[in-house]
């Protein structure tokens, strides 16, 4: 999982993601708007090798983490296997099957997983790449809801964000500041927290120095700048 990092994170944070070197992707996240059913992913090779790629869809549950990923049958992606020969474009059709909107976001994420080709690898060993695109699937009046708070856990403080709405919330950079305005942690980042799920992130050390912090960053509905006291005992 470590030798995909660099690939997670360019979907997470929408830059441009490219597999092996030489396969473009885009857009790398999907949203579908109520009543909206499918949308189309663009794979382009710009090397001079043909690339195949194995498309699975996943539905994404309970965490921000990548692992929390289930087989799915409410999301199709058309074709399932396909192979990009140098200079070519070719597009996957992402569907959702049920026609009525959810009445909460729906959360999946699409895998391009590159496949080594026919005598490849022969010489040493071939490691797959993967690129994971989140999908969502929006309700009517799709909005995040954040609520934050800061607790005692002993020694350290955990800090939690539960998402009270009903569609995810994207966390692009969180920096944790004291009292005088200087800068303790930067929280990693950046995240997805979806609807109606909570997530939290252990500050090691902090809570007998640090009775409240003042919580400064971006999201997708725009900065913040929270006073958090700590909770609990």
């Amino acid at each position: 999982m470590r030798a995909l990092l660099p690939l997670i994170l360019a979907a997470a944070l929408g830059a441009p993601a490219a597999m092996a070197g030489s396969l473009g992707v885009s857009p790398v996240r999907v949203e579908l708007a109520p009543g909206q059913r499918a949308a189309s992913v663009t794979l382009r090779n710009d090397g001079a090798e043909p690339v195949m790629v194995q498309v699975e869809p996943r539905a994404w549950v309970g965490s921000a983490q990548l692992e929390a990923l289930e087989p799915t049958r409410g999301l199709v992606a058309v074709p399932p296997m396909l192979t990009v020969e140098p200079g070519e474009r070719r597009v996957v059709r992402v569907a959702r099957r049920a026609a009525e909107p959810p009445a909460r976001e729906e959360s999946f994420r699409l895998l391009l997983t590159e496949v080594p080709l026919a005598g490849e690898g022969a010489l040493g060993v071939r490691f797959a790449l993967r690129l994971s695109i989140p999908v969502f699937v929006q309700p009517q009046a799709a909005a995040a809801e954040p609520a934050w708070r800061l607790e005692r856990a002993g020694e350290d403080l955990v800090l939690r964000l539960a998402n009270r709405g009903n569609a995810h919330l994207r966390i692009e950079r969180l920096l944790l500041h004291d009292a005088g305005g200087a800068e303790l942690v930067a929280v990693p980042g950046p995240a997805y927290v979806l609807a109606g799920r909570e997530e939290s992130w252990r500050l090691d050390g902090l809570a007998r120095l640090h009775p409240r912090l003042a919580l400064r960053g971006e999201t997708s509905l725009g900065p913040i700048d929270l006073e958090l006291p700590a909770q609990g005992g």
